[in-house]
């Protein structure tokens, strides 16, 4: 186990600044907790990376500056890496099926989609959320998303 997870996990000799706890306002518990949340409901580097940007601020002063190159970081296999590795350890620290890696959701592929087209043109997507629909830019002609079912 490497020596930033034994500091993370409070074992080992540990220098007196690391143990303040006003230098943090989330514990590295917690952290390990969002960055497992994140892989469990989304599964993508994406959201590993908002979480990471999300709680910089709050954790240790020394790891500040990991956390925020983790939010920072382009290789989407490192972010994952780093992630599933840092619930790992924790849970094999704590004990919590140390020999069965965390399962991390796979996002759902993307579907690509042909738009109908009006005027000789693909039609745009207009409208929010439920109201999604293709609309035409030169009339006001529209379609539903799944106007090839109908």
């Amino acid at each position: 186990m490497s020596a930033a997870l034994q500091m993370l996990a409070g074992t080992g000799a540990m220098p007196a600044f690391l143990m303040d706890a006003r230098s943090a306002k989330i514990n590295p518990l917690c952290y390990a907790l969002a960055m497992a949340w994140a892989l469990k409901e989304h599964g993508t580097a994406a959201a590993v990376r908002a979480t990471a940007r999300r709680v910089a601020r709050d954790v240790f002063l020394p790891h500040q500056s990991k956390v925020k190159r983790l939010a920072k970081e382009l290789d989407d296999a490192a972010v994952m890496k780093h992630a599933t590795q840092v619930v790992d350890d924790v849970c094999r620290l704590l004990d919590i099926e140390p020999d069965k890696p965390f399962p991390v959701k796979q996002p759902e592929p993307i579907k690509l989609v042909e738009p109908p087209s009006c005027h000789l043109k693909p039609m745009r997507l207009a409208g929010y959320h439920k109201h999604r629909h293709w609309k035409c830019q030169h009339c006001s002609h529209t379609k539903p998303l799944d106007w090839r079912k109908s």
